[in-house]
């Protein structure tokens, strides 16, 4: 669980605790859920959710980034 809570962003870190929030295992179960398929046999698309770690750490990068020119 540990794992995919890594590799997907969907977790806190505190020293050597992990720590999952309601949203985060959602996520992480949004994530292994096979693909519906529609009644003709294509794949639906279906849009997941941020969780608040992946959010905050997207906004921190945005944040971070230097302008061009200065």
């Amino acid at each position: 669980m540990i794992k995919l809570g890594r590799d997907l962003g969907s977790c806190s870190r505190i020293g050597r605790e992990y720590f999952f929030s309601e949203r985060d295992l959602l996520d992480i179960w949004q994530a292994q859920r096979a693909m519906p398929t529609s009644s003709q046999g294509q794949a639906v698309n279906v849009k997941g959710f941020l969780s608040d770690v992946r959010l905050q750490r997207s906004l921190l990068s945005l944040s971070q980034k230097k302008r061009r020119g200065q």
